[in-house]
């Protein structure tokens, strides 16, 4: 479903219908989650490689590199469309159909929500979070700061698609 790799350590991760995998870069499998029917079809990695961020369905997950489990959260109610991570994974913003945006600490807290009104189809993040897009099936793209203040907001012509939206690293574009 997804696949990442640390930029930093020798780390890949899949996240497959068994469950996720952990290889080396050689792809030798190091570890593997055993859980049957996996929904996890997000994976990020912290620029350092010392977090691992899976989610799925309405969960979301943290992992140390040697896949011990940190902890595990129902974030929304309905399934996760679209979620990204800031660079050391210290924000998750996740959106979905249950109509808002939801930024999550490294800890696994729930830290705002933002209400949009139909399902949230796609986000992005500047590096440090401190910029967040997001785009649905009403049309419109909402730019957001980490204080949950509406910085823009745009009408498009068409329905924003799932994993369309992108911040580049300054949040400037």
């Amino acid at each position: 479903h997804a696949l990442a790799w640390s930029p930093a350590t020798n780390l890949v991760v899949a996240a497959t219908d068994s469950g996720l995998r952990f290889y080396n870069r050689k792809l030798e499998l190091e570890w593997y989650d055993n859980r049957t029917e996996s929904r996890d079809t997000f994976i990020f990695i912290s620029g350092d490689g010392s977090t691992i961020i899976a989610g799925g369905y309405n969960q979301v997950a943290s992992y140390s590199p040697d896949g011990t489990l940190t902890w595990r959260r129902e974030i929304t109610r309905e399934p996760i469309i679209d979620m990204h991570c800031s660079f050391d994974c210290s924000a998750i913003i996740v959106a979905g159909q249950d109509k808002e945006v939801v930024a999550v600490d490294r800890y696994g807290t729930i830290r705002w929500n933002y209400e949009i009104g139909q399902w949230v189809q796609a986000v992005g993040v500047s590096r440090d979070a401190s910029v967040i897009a997001a785009g649905g099936i009403d049309r419109t793209i909402y730019v957001i700061d980490r204080s949950v203040s509406l910085i823009t907001r745009r009408s498009t012509d068409a329905i924003i698609q799932p994993g369309s939206i992108a911040v580049s690293s300054d949040g400037r574009k």
